[in-house]
C-alpha cells in the first residue's frame, strides 16, 4: 500500500508477486470480504486493498516484466496440476 501510494509501482508489484503471482486476477475478481471487517471503518472507510493491488499491477507490470525473463526449464520432472483457477495457476507459477 505504501509503495503504491508513493508511486513506486515496480517495487509494489515485486512485493505483491512474492506471494501472489496473479495480482490482475485478484485485483479484479476478489470479493474483498475483508472490507466489512476492516478496523478503519471505526474511523472513516475501509482500506481499498484490492483496488490498490490492481492499481500497482497496472502501473508496475511493464517495468517488472523487463527485469524478469521468461522462466526456462531446469529439470526434467513433470507435474500435473488439477484446476485452472487462481490456486492452480499459482501452483504452476511457483513450480516453474
Amino acid at each position: 500500500m505504501r509503495l503504491a501510494g508513493e508511486r513506486r509501482f515496480e517495487e509494489a508489484f515485486d512485493v505483491i508477486t512474492a506471494k501472489n503471482p496473479l495480482p490482475f486476477i485478484t485485483g479484479t475478481i476478489c470479493s474483498h470480504n475483508c472490507m466489512t471487517k476492516c478496523t478503519r471503518l471505526d474511523y472513516d472507510e475501509s482500506v481499498l486493498i484490492r483496488d490498490m493491488k490492481l492499481f500497482a499491477a497496472q502501473n508496475g507490470y511493464d517495468a517488472w516484466l523487463k527485469k524478469h525473463p521468461v522462466a526456462t526449464a531446469r529439470y526434467n520432472a513433470k507435474v500435473a496440476i488439477v484446476g485452472a483457477g487462481p490456486s492452480g495457476l499459482s501452483a504452476g507459477y511457483f513450480l516453474a
